[in-house]
């Protein structure tokens, strides 16, 4: 009897869980709390050295990453980005792979937090939290 009430518990958690698994991609480029479009900066900073970088997401789904500093074995970037409910999937030339990040915007600050990156570059580059200093 316990046998199969676990083995119900199970069908259930796994039914709830490929249900909640449903395209959720939007074709805007709002998370909650505000619409990703614009550009952001934040300063990128190791023990090396300091950085100020800016990145635009333009509304035609394109983005770009642009560093006021020279880093040494970085380049600035440009690509596609797709945001879902509250993901942003990015791919650029310098990256084959898809990262997926997920964002959220609060006042003017934008995070973007990584679900999956195979590209060190980019999680460098992106990762982490924005300040918006225009809209698009």
């Amino acid at each position: 009897m316990r046998g199969i009430s676990i083995a119900i518990l199970l069908v259930v958690t796994m039914a709830a869980f490929a249900a909640g698994c449903g395209n959720t991609t939007n074709t805007s480029s709002t998370a909650s709390g505000g619409d990703i479009t614009g550009i952001w900066t934040r300063i990128l900073s190791t023990s090396d050295f300091q950085a100020s970088i800016k990145v635009t997401f333009n509304q035609d789904g394109t983005f770009a990453v642009e560093s006021f500093e020279y880093i040494y074995g970085f380049t600035n970037a440009s690509g596609h980005y797709s945001p879902s409910t509250d993901s942003i999937y990015l791919t650029d030339a310098y990256c084959p792979n898809s990262g997926i990040y997920y964002f959220s915007i609060t006042d003017n600050h934008l995070s973007l937090l990584v679900e999956h990156e195979s590209c060190m570059k980019r999680l460098i580059m992106l990762g982490g939290t924005w300040t918006r200093l225009a809209t698009n």
